[in-house]
């Protein structure tokens, strides 16, 4: 797991499909979640902007119905040890993502957000799932991932770390480690929509 305390996704990117698997075949595909992230970061953006945004608004009605079925359950109020809210900051610096979306939705039910506390460097962005192997992710993005407004820690008590697909960690480590130059002691966690193993 490493810096975390823990972590969690809610659901797996892609796998078999039992639906449309048989003896003698297997299919597979994405999974609900998988479907989800696909659908929002690919999908969502082509053809008509009021369609798209329609679709986003469906398809984070459903995520963040998760997350909150997840918190709640898992981890409630009396129970969390975090306040405060990061989205992992894409790596090719995308603003519009299914983080940041989850992360202003948790502040609605209470929780702080850390705004611009890592961001990505205007210089050299790659899409990470381009980038072979976690020593190689890692030294990409640490090159280019970098603190920014660092005030918003200071309300945080531990921090709940938000991505929207986890499959190395590369992202969550560097992401940890910047802010970790800031607050080291408090506690971190994650969860993640789905993850790719």
């Amino acid at each position: 797991m490493g810096p975390f305390i823990e972590g969690w996704a809610l659901g797996k990117y892609s796998g078999k499909l039992e639906e449309k698997s048989t003896k003698t075949h297997t299919e597979y595909g994405y999974l609900k979640y998988g479907k989800l992230v696909h659908d929002y970061k690919y999908e969502s953006f082509k053809g008509i902007e009021s369609s798209g945004k329609s679709m986003r608004e469906s398809i984070m009605l459903e995520i963040n119905g998760s997350v909150d079925y997840f918190l709640n359950g898992y981890f409630p109020v009396s129970r969390r040890d975090f306040n405060t809210v990061v989205a992992v900051p894409s790596s090719r610096g995308s603003l519009s993502t299914i983080q940041s979306e989850i992360c202003h939705y948790l502040v609605q039910k209470g929780f702080h957000e850390a705004i611009g506390t890592v961001h990505v460097k205007d210089k050299g962005r790659v899409a990470t799932k381009n980038i072979p192997g976690l020593q190689e992710r890692l030294k990409s993005i640490g090159a280019r991932y970098e603190l920014g407004r660092s005030n918003d820690l200071q309300k945080a008590k531990g921090l709940l770390l938000i991505d929207d697909i986890y499959e190395t960690g590369a992202t969550l480590r560097t992401t940890v480690e910047i802010l970790n130059e800031v607050v080291p002691d408090i506690p971190k966690y994650f969860l993640t929509v789905t993850y790719i193993n």
